[in-house]
């Protein structure tokens, strides 16, 4: 073994590549320099793996000769070396190392781990590529997907956040559905996890809550209590209908009092959720402590005592009195004193002034001349006919007597008295014109239903004027109806401007004929 690693020292080793080089001609082609190159190169490495087992078998079984001395040799300098072993790594490397060809020629060094390096970079490079690819795959995927929340059982709201958050369209469909409150979401498209993409639609349906259109006989509210009535409501999720409870004097605590439908054509077996509607039940008589004191409202404004009486709940009477010292709407007196303990609803009642008043007299007192003649007020007086009350006497008057007005502001008072039966007069001489006016003004307007009819006769008085009458200068009845001769003018001469006769007379009146009658 030692023998055959003696000959791998740094002198026969040189000696070697010199013996090699040699016998090397100058007519060998780059190309077989090449080959020969390689060949020597694969004996070379298939040495030096020889070697490198050698060398550990040496290594391992004779320590004691890998301890022997290295022969001396000498160096260029006159000095002695120690001839050590050359490395088979130095061995190798020495190998490969080509001798520099002559300045004129030029060699061409192949390294053999250049295709293998080669291949190595592309596929660190392929690989780097394709994780690359795969990072930015997931780099893209995580920014343009979200995971999909479960959203069954929570809030339209909070799905809408979500979505404005992430960037996702909420498709909302509501339903009715009697387990699940409103807005809550009972179904999604979208299993819960799976990745959405952003910019995507997602379908939700939402709830709204019992169907309002659903029929829920109403029970006997009369046989239950407030409790029982509360839970009923409850289970059926009957929204629209309020339990409520007031006080009541005459029905027991927790009693049913009534119960009101909104809309009056839905019975209690045609009720349904959305119609509305109340039950009320008793809370009992309301007791109230005495602790509200009266304050002294003398000479206070009407607003004063209004605002007290609303704070504290007191019932008011306000009754209005005049006064002579108190100021309009000033409080004259009240019914419980000053400092009394009161309670909530308790009855009280106070006096306000209307300030300075007429007191209105009993017009029967009085005649139709006296009348109008009454301090402080504006009285009217009418005479009207009356078959029973007898002339002079007051018939009626607009405003009751005693009865007190303010000075400021009188009242109008119409005060009517009879003027007795009616009178029929006599209207010899007046034209036919005149009638209309002449019956309205003393018959007509004073209550009388007094008229005419009229017919034509021959008379030589003038054309129009009246001749006859079938009644006059007598009481009639309050309906009565006058026939009225009026002359043709056939025997008249021209009219003169000789003045119209006066009416009435003792002229003898001819029978009424029934001919010509034109009537009114």
């Amino acid at each position: 073994m030692s023998d055959f690693l003696s000959n791998f020292d740094q002198s026969n080793y040189k000696k070697t590549l010199s013996e090699k080089k040699g016998k090397k001609t100058e007519g060998t082609t780059q190309t077989e320099e090449t080959s020969a190159s390689r060949k020597k190169r694969s004996q070379v490495k298939k040495s030096t793996e020889e070697v490198k087992v050698e060398v550990a078998d040496v290594n391992e079984g004779a320590t004691n000769e890998a301890n022997l001395e290295a022969p001396l040799v000498d160096s260029s300098d006159g000095g002695i070396e120690d001839q050590a072993f050359i490395k088979p790594e130095d061995l190798l490397l020495e190998e490969v190392s080509e001798p520099k060809a002559p300045s004129n020629e030029e060699e061409t060094v192949i390294d053999p781990t250049y295709k293998k390096r080669q291949q190595r970079k592309i596929i660190i490079a392929s690989t780097l590529g394709v994780l690359a690819a795969l990072l930015l795959f997931w780099v893209y995927y995580a920014m343009s997907h979200v995971k999909m929340p479960d959203f069954v059982g929570k809030t339209t709201v909070e799905a809408r956040e979500w979505a404005s958050e992430n960037n996702v369209t909420i498709d909302l469909k509501q339903e009715y559905d009697f387990d699940k409150d409103v807005n809550v979401i009972v179904k999604q498209n979208a299993k819960a996890g799976k990745q959405v993409k952003k910019k995507s639609t997602v379908k939700l349906t939402s709830s709204l809550g019992p169907d309002p259109e659903e029929v829920i006989p109403l029970p006997d509210f009369a046989k239950m209590t407030k409790q029982t009535a509360d839970e009923w409501v409850e289970e059926h999720k009957a929204e629209n209908l309020s339990v409520l409870e007031e006080y009541n004097d005459k029905i027991k605590k927790g009693d049913f009092i009534k119960q009101e439908i909104t809309n009056k054509e839905v019975k209690a077996e045609t009720y349904k959720r959305e119609d509305k509607a109340i039950i009320y039940f008793s809370k009992g008589k309301e007791v109230f402590e005495k602790d509200v004191e009266v304050p002294d409202f003398a000479k206070k404004a009407k607003s004063d005592v209004e605002t007290w009486v609303k704070t504290n709940e007191i019932k008011m009477t306000y009754k209005e009195i005049d006064s002579d010292t108190i100021e309009e709407g000033g409080v004259v007196s009240q019914s419980i004193p000053k400092g009394t303990k009161v309670a909530k609803r308790d009855s009280m009642s106070v006096e306000i002034s209307i300030g300075k008043a007429v007191t209105i007299p009993n017009f029967a007192e009085k005649n139709p001349e006296t009348a109008s003649t009454v301090d402080g007020l504006v009285v009217t007086v009418k005479t009207v006919f009356n078959s029973e009350i007898p002339y002079g006497q007051l018939i009626s008057q607009s405003e009751e007597a005693g009865t007190k007005v303010k000075i400021k502001e009188p009242k109008p008072i119409t005060v009517v008295y009879s003027a007795g039966k009616p009178y029929l007069r006599s209207y010899f001489g007046q034209l036919e014109g005149d009638l209309d006016k002449l019956f309205f003004d003393d018959y007509r307007s004073k209550g009388a239903n007094i008229s005419y009819t009229t017919y034509y006769v021959d008379s030589a008085e003038t054309r129009g004027t009246v001749v006859d009458m079938g009644a006059y200068n007598q009481f009639v009845a309050m309906d009565y109806v006058v026939s009225i001769a009026i002359s043709n003018g056939s025997k008249a001469g021209k009219p003169t401007d000789s003045p119209r006769p006066e009416s009435g007379g003792d002229k003898e009146v001819p029978e009424e004929t029934p001919e010509e009658d034109s009537g009114e």
